[in-house]
Formats: structure tokens, sequence, C-alpha cells
């Protein structure tokens, strides 16, 4: 899938877990492919049947849709949904992104946009919290100065701002 459940040990693993096995156990699954990503890991659509259970799993809450491998404006618009619903990992106000985890991320905080950046060199970019997108700063759309956000968290998280176009991600 191009998102990402909570790792085993996060808060909505055992729910996301248990929600994919309760909506696949006894049918025939079907995968998807739809490319690699950088770790050539398979991604893929999951169906059972003609039901497609990535948009049913994102809008429940318990997956992320990860930003940068995923354009899906149908999964982005479930996301949207399940955030602004407060259903699933949204309404932990201390979520960590299951990405941040794997890579050591264990302190839980209000957002990923708090914590400093895994990188060397990393450009800071702005988030509203109930928006969708990140942004330069003084960018005129984002109406109020926003959440300072590492760039290398904010690609797995928001969509960039086409116009005002945030720097991209620097090797570090």
């Amino acid at each position: 899938m191009k998102g990402s459940t909570p790792e085993t040990g996060q808060r909505f693993g055992r729910e996301a877990t248990e929600w994919i096995a309760d909506a696949t156990r006894g049918e025939a699954v079907r995968l998807v492919e739809s490319g690699n990503d950088p770790y050539e890991r398979t991604l893929a659509h999951l169906y059972v049947g003609d039901r497609w259970l990535h948009r049913k799993f994102v809008v429940t809450g318990l997956v992320w849709r990860y930003v940068k491998y995923n354009h899906d404006t149908r999964l982005a618009t479930a996301q949207y949904d399940a955030r602004a619903g407060n259903l699933g990992l949204w309404q932990d106000a201390r979520r960590v992104a299951p990405w941040d985890y794997r890579h050591g991320q264990r302190i839980e905080t209000a957002l990923p946009a708090n914590v400093p950046s895994t990188r060397n060199a990393d450009a800071t970019v702005y988030a509203t919290e109930s928006g969708t997108k990140y942004h330069r700063e003084g960018c005129r759309y984002l109406r109020v100065r926003g959440k300072p956000i590492p760039v290398s968290r904010a690609v797995s998280a928001y969509e960039l701002c086409k116009v005002c176009k945030p720097l991209p991600l620097k090797a570090g």
C-alpha cells in the first residue's frame, strides 16, 4: 500500500492489524501492484472482490497516506475526512508517523513538526494544523504563520504548495 499503518508497538497498531484481518478474513485477496518505493518494496492496492480496501482503510483513520509516494486524490480526500472527523490515529494528539517511529522517534509529541529533524541540513517549512499542504514562510495561502516543520517530515505527511513551492528536501 502507498500508506503505512502504525507499528505494532504504537497506538492503533493492533487496531490496524485487526481491521485488515477482519476485512480480508475468509476472502480471496487481490493485490494490484503500482510500483516500488526507493527501498524496492512493492507498492500495491488491495482488493477483496471488487472492493478497494485501501480507501476504506485510510478513511478509518488507521493508516497514514504516505504523500511522498501516493498522489491519488481519492486517498487524499479519505485521509482529510478521517483527520477532520478525528477518526483512529487522528484523535491522538501525540501521534508519531510510522516512518518516524521506525527511524527512532519514540517520544510522542503534539505533531511531528515539534520534533528536531533527523537530517543534518534540513530546511524549515510551515504547515497549518488543519491543512494538508506545507508552505514557505510568507506564502499567501498560509493564512497564519503555521507551525514550523522540518521539510524531511513535511514531505511524508503533507503535500507541496504549488504556489510558493517550498524548498526541496536536501540530502543530509
